[in-house]
């Protein structure tokens, strides 16, 4: 400090040396003694400046007794000289509203861009997926959660139907809206069953309505003949690869019976097909004998009458009867009375074809008779037979033109008018050929 003219007296340069001293906080001021009137000292401190003393400062009195006091104390305010207006802060030296204190019971909590973050003012995060803080044009956000298989997609988006992503109620999810592949319209998986086709997978699918007794079965397969499901109103029997026309369910998944044309192995000898109970398998499927040769047929039915019947045989008279007098074979005989006439015709048959053309007749009298026969092309011949008695066989193959077919044949009897009457017999007509 300058100290200017004029010169200051002692008594002046001593008081203004107290003030600087106690200005500067000096450890010893100067100060001014007092006596009481009890004959102690008061040590005083300088008043002429206020200060607020600073944490774990002491500051000693002098109370009347004599007695000196010390204290120590934590500062919660600090008072400006100049302005006088007093700054609250917390114990731990954190300001609310401040980057990383508490927030502030204001608005806003905290001071500039700062945001309010549980309970403490934090600098702001750029918005991002996967935060767990629902921003912008989110449409969710589940932090770490996000997945393209859960809730809450990796890209914020919520997960649904049709999304190409299979979330956590989708059984699949390709992304399309076809109900003939393997996923569903509906995010479920395809399967027998749902009533949809799946193409190249299924054939069919009736929904609730498959069956194994269905149209389509319960494999959303189409119901046919060798699948061993029996298809209810259309098939009777499927024995799967065991279907065969030999067996009890024909290839057609019909039960096999007697006349169906096709022999059942075992069961039956013989299956032509038709009602005709005079050829060679008779309609219980059994063998009939037609007087040829094993495997050769013969063009004549009912051949020796086992029938009872005359038909399909004709005759000139009506007097004509079948009986068991005298029969050449089996149990009857067709008979006749006078110069009359049996007659059948049959489809063409080749007489290169033939290996025997005969038939049986017989006599009262010794008398002879007459057979005919005629052919496709509307020709006939007949040939004469010498008189004969008793059953006799009329053989006439070597007769027959080999270049045609035999459609009919005509065996004669006789009226000799001897003593006899005109009886005539008839039986086993053979007009055996190879099939």
């Amino acid at each position: 400090m300058h100290l200017a003219s004029p010169r200051l007296s002692n008594a002046a340069l001593a008081a203004s040396l107290l003030v600087l001293t106690s200005a500067c906080g000096t450890d010893d001021p100067l100060a001014t003694s007092a006596t009481d009137s009890d004959g102690d000292t008061d040590a005083t401190s300088s008043t002429s400046t206020s200060s607020s003393t600073t944490t774990g400062s002491t500051t000693a009195e002098t109370s009347s007794g004599g007695e000196s006091e010390s204290s120590t104390g934590v500062s919660t305010s600090t008072t400006d000289a100049t302005t006088g207006e007093t700054d609250t802060t917390t114990t731990d030296g954190c300001t609310p509203g401040v980057e990383g204190c508490p927030c502030a019971g204001d608005d806003p909590p905290c001071e500039g861009d700062l945001v309010c973050a549980d309970g403490l003012c934090v600098a702001p995060v750029d918005p991002a997926c996967g935060n767990g803080v629902l921003e912008n044009d989110e449409e969710c956000d589940d932090g770490d959660a996000n997945d393209n298989a859960a809730a809450c997609k990796a890209d914020c988006t919520v997960n649904v139907c049709g999304d190409g992503f299979a979330g956590p109620d989708e059984e699949c999810d390709d992304g399309n809206a076809e109900d003939t592949d393997a996923c569903l319209s509906s995010c479920v998986a395809a399967s027998c069953g749902d009533g949809l086709i799946q193409e190249g997978v299924e054939a069919c699918d009736d929904g609730d309505a498959n069956a194994d007794t269905a149209a389509c079965t319960s494999a959303c397969a189409v119901a046919i003949c060798g699948d061993s499901l029996i298809q209810e109103g259309v098939e009777e029997c499927d024995d799967g690869d065991a279907n065969a026309d030999t067996a009890a369910c024909t290839s057609a998944c019909l039960a096999a019976v007697c006349g169906d044309g096709l022999v059942y192995e075992d069961v039956e000898a013989c299956d032509d097909g038709n009602d005709n109970d005079n050829d060679l398998c008779s309609n219980d499927c059994l063998p009939v004998s037609n007087g040829c040769p094993d495997g050769q047929l013969n063009a004549i039915t009912n051949y020796g009458f086992e029938s009872g019947e005359l038909a399909p045989f004709t005759t000139s008279n009506m007097t004509t009867k079948i009986v068991a007098t005298n029969p050449h074979s089996g149990m009857w005989t067709a008979e006749t009375d006078g110069n009359v006439n049996v007659e059948q015709s049959f489809p063409a048959v080749p007489v290169s074809a033939l290996t025997e053309a005969s038939y049986w007749e017989w006599h009262g009298e010794d008398v002879f008779t007459v057979v005919q026969w005629g052919y496709s092309d509307n020709t006939q011949q007949q040939k004469v037979l010498p008189s004969f008695i008793d059953w006799t066989k009329i053989s006439f193959l070597a007769d027959l033109d080999p270049n045609k077919s035999l459609v009919w044949i005509r065996a004669w009897g006789y009226s000799g008018g001897g003593n006899l009457p005109d009886i005539s017999r008839f039986d086993d007509f053979l007009l055996c050929y190879e099939p």
